[in-house]
């Protein structure tokens, strides 16, 4: 009798799919003295042996203060793992610029993972000096919160205070978004 159920408690455990969701959210805040922010589109490559990113495409807006928002979510599902996230990006006093092909050299920012993105077309949220004679200081808050299933929320809280040299044009990625899985020749 004993074994019977044993082997019911076995069939069962087996015919049980394992289900689980989780969300994360990601809020990044980037203000700046003597800083502009910019949103770039175009093709993302890195160069070996160095790993230099760059994006051959176009700056599309600049503005002052940058707010970005990832959101992710992941299913299990048995053996099926999915992951779904949507990155929305919003620049204060806002200018629209003509889209003017050039590359540009990328250098992201701690914990922005560009090389998921090589060789896609992507939209860029990015920072860099305004002026050529004055060092730009920028200050980063990010605040990120994971939803867990049957678990209590986990909260994170960051503040990077950065000092860009003058006479620089460097351009620190700050967040990364996939417009489509192949690069569009313009």
């Amino acid at each position: 009798m004993k074994a019977l159920i044993r082997v019911g408690v076995a069939f069962a455990a087996l015919g049980v799919s394992v289900y689980a969701q989780d969300r994360t959210v990601t809020s990044t805040t980037v203000k700046g003295d003597d800083v502009k922010t910019v949103l770039m589109r175009g093709c993302l490559t890195q160069r070996p042996p160095s790993g230099v990113f760059m994006l051959s495409g176009a700056i599309t807006a600049t503005g002052n203060d940058l707010k970005s928002k990832t959101r992710a979510k992941t299913d299990v599902d048995g053996n099926n793992t999915t992951v779904k996230e949507k990155t929305e990006t919003k620049l204060d006093d806002r200018d629209h610029h003509p889209a003017v092909p050039a590359i540009y050299v990328l250098s992201p920012r701690t914990g922005v993972d560009l090389s998921r993105f090589v060789g896609h077309e992507v939209e860029i949220a990015a920072v860099t000096p305004s002026k050529r004679d004055d060092d730009a200081k920028v200050k980063i808050n990010e605040e990120t919160t994971a939803h867990v299933e049957d678990a209590p929320d986990v909260k994170t809280k960051t503040e990077t205070k950065a000092e860009l040299p003058a006479g620089t044009s460097q351009l620190i990625v700050v967040s990364a978004r996939q417009i489509s899985p192949a690069c569009v020749s313009r």
